[in-house]
């Protein structure tokens, strides 16, 4: 097995501005920006994420602390941060995992919160364990939207969730349209929710539908962009009067101290906690639909930290994100197909590929002030081009095209 490096200093790098370069912002580098896929399975709402199977998961997204230190020079990234005396002991107090879909009028936020107790017994839709959402517009300088979500009660000593306060009120599910386009009549647009815990597996659910409308949109064709924040909000314990005789005596979980709004993780949680703030969201394109396997049609082109030595070497891309053997539905225009059939080469002329020691490709794209740089490693058994030709053989063959993605630069 052969691999071939090749290392394409962009000499056109001015024209290859519509490559997204990283917005300075309190969100780690890398997951600033997610690319929303077409719903693979039609979306129940029940707290049951199993028809989500595929979709690209955001894991664990850190947030650079204190707000707006984002852009120091080592900036403090963490999974989450602690809030009015509240503790955090590491991973399985809480963290999550986050997906997003979506289909002809509603994109869809599923997400999972490992979290090693469950309490919001505040009645409200944030002082607890809860998710708060922001939405802002494409270019995350305007809030559109504030909408939050929370499932009452708290667990007691044996596990089990009491979803009734002491006097028999259900505390119920939360579903806060705080501000924007879904709580408002006239859209008609409410949001929706289900949110399921598993005492056992120390989860919580969270299945969040938002219609077009609630995000300030009129379509989800051809690509829209909009900004996504979260703050995934986490209390600890909860210290309760259950005999009714107006005297705190019962606490479970941390007990008291740690009832409420404790602390927050979550992607982009800067955008809604110290002060809204829409530019500390995450950029979320809807993939507009075509050949390019669903996750890999946008990447995030960082500035290079090292110096590019145009010497075949990429010893100095260390760090760079790699987008590994990208796939392609064939026949050409088969990508918006219910089944497209994704592949890795495409044969062509009597050519045959005999799998991935044949012919694959890793690829990573950096910029510094002037330039665009391309690393490629193609790992391929055989080479050869004898044809004269810089696409008639081994060879790669670049497509610029402007930011549209409608007119070839």
């Amino acid at each position: 097995m052969r691999k071939q490096v090749l290392s394409l200093l962009a000499a056109l790098a001015f024209c290859l501005s519509p490559l997204t370069s990283r917005a300075i912002n309190d969100i780690e580098p890398g997951k600033e920006f997610y690319t929303v896929v077409y719903a693979p399975n039609p979306i129940v709402l029940d707290g049951d994420l199993s028809e989500w199977s595929g979709v690209p998961v955001l894991a664990d997204p850190k947030s650079a602390i204190p707000k707006f230190s984002g852009t120091n020079a080592n900036p403090n990234y963490v999974l989450f941060e602690e809030f009015d005396g509240g503790t955090w002991s590491g991973p399985d107090d809480q963290t999550s995992a986050v997906q997003i879909v979506y289909d002809t009028d509603n994109v869809y936020i599923g997400v999972v919160v490992t979290d090693d107790y469950h309490e919001d017994v505040s009645g409200n839709a944030w002082n607890g364990d809860s998710i708060q959402l922001m939405i802002a517009d494409a270019a995350r300088t305007n809030q559109v939207a504030l909408y939050n979500y929370a499932l009452g009660g708290y667990e007691n000593a044996s596990g089990t969730l009491v979803t009734n306060d002491p006097t028999g009120v259900p505390y119920g599910l939360l579903i806060d349209h705080q501000a924007g386009p879904g709580g408002d009549p006239a859209c008609n647009c409410p949001t929706e929710a289900v949110i399921k815990r598993d005492f056992a597996k120390k989860k919580t659910t969270y299945e969040i539908k938002l219609p077009k409308g609630a995000l300030g949109l009129t379509t989800l064709n051809g690509g829209p962009q909009f900004g996504l924040g979260m703050a995934i909000n986490d209390g600890d314990g909860v210290f309760l009067d259950l005999n009714g005789d107006g005297i705190k005596e019962t606490s479970y979980g941390q007990g008291a101290g740690q009832e409420g709004q404790k602390g927050w993780g979550g992607l982009g949680a800067h955008s809604i906690v110290h002060g809204k703030t829409p530019s500390e969201t995450a950029l979320m394109t809807l993939v507009k639909g075509n050949d390019i396997e669903p996750g890999k049609e946008y990447y995030t082109a960082l500035r290079t930290t090292n110096a590019i030595v145009l010497d075949g070497d990429l010893k100095e891309w260390s760090g760079v994100p790699v987008l590994a053997d990208p796939k392609s539905a064939i026949p050409k225009f088969s990508g918006t197909n219910a089944n497209p059939n994704y592949v890795l080469f495409e044969e062509f002329d009597g050519g045959t590929w005999s799998g991935p020691d044949d012919q694959t490709s890793a690829v990573q794209i950096v910029y510094d002030a002037d330039n665009v740089y391309i690393g490629v490693v193609v790992t391929d058994d055989y080479h050869e081009d004898v044809s004269g030709n810089a696409w008639n053989g081994d060879s790669i063959q670049l497509a610029i095209a402007d930011a549209a993605r409608t007119n070839l630069v």
